[in-house]
């Protein structure tokens, strides 16, 4: 019930939607909710693919893996129009049909969490006086998200042992990881590359050395190697 409690006190700054996302240096990042004007199995969708690579292309990404030790939420206003990635701004913006983006990025219990808060296209973008009110309320916001987290993590079953592909990502860095996730979502060097904003060159040093540790030689065996994540050879 959180998230529909938390998404609907949201009516008064004019958000239509609303992400939220707990990111930790050692295991990434983690949906926490995510509820609004997008259709539920779009928004559902479009969580996994962010959290599963497509964050490398946000632009916020620098300013979230740097707030580890920030005590003050910062804001970050957002404009899609001048997001570089084409592939992303389409994905994350014009698909679901979202206008405008606000973020609030900041650090509680030894996470960093990364609020988005959305503006519909129909309904224009935030307005200043909107704006300041989340500046205003961004620590109560973050805080409430802060602890209904910690209060879910306190009372889930303990995770189960990590699978043997599992073990073995966790060899790699999380460059190498997120390249050989992007391979086994069958994307091309080339689209890796735009993707993660990097030279195709880059892209096969990271293979290689992801190749290495993980003892395959080539794509198929890659998917063999990693078949419990839902890749299938061929």
């Amino acid at each position: 019930m959180f998230s529909r409690h938390f998404v609907s006190g949201l009516a008064a700054l004019r958000a239509d939607h609303a992400v939220a996302f707990r990111f930790r240096a050692h295991d990434g990042f983690g949906c926490l909710l995510t509820r609004g004007c997008v259709d539920a199995g779009m928004a559902h969708d479009l969580a996994e693919r962010y959290t599963g690579g497509d964050y490398a292309a946000d632009p916020n990404l620098p300013l979230i893996a740097g707030s580890g030790g920030e005590a003050c939420p910062r804001i970050v206003p957002f404009d899609p129009a001048r997001i570089g990635s084409s592939l992303y701004r389409r994905v994350f913006f014009e698909e679901p049909a979202l206008g405008d983006k606000l973020s609030v990025i900041g650090s509680m219990n030894g996470a960093v969490y990364y609020l988005n808060l959305y503006r519909h296209e129909r309904n224009g973008r935030f307005r200043e006086t909107e704006r300041g009110l989340i500046t205003r309320i961004a620590p109560l916001l973050l805080a409430a998200i802060a602890c209904h987290d910690d209060a879910a993590a306190r009372t889930a079953a303990p995770p189960p042992p990590p699978s043997g592909s599992e073990r073995r990502l966790q060899l790699l860095s999380a460059r190498e990881k997120d390249v050989c996730l992007l391979i086994l979502s069958g994307m091309t060097e080339k689209a890796i590359a735009r993707q993660l904003a990097i030279s195709p060159h880059t892209v096969r040093t990271y293979r290689r050395r992801a190749y290495d540790k993980l003892g395959v030689e080539d794509s198929r065996a890659l998917f063999r190697l990693l078949s419990p994540f839902g890749a299938t050879d061929g």
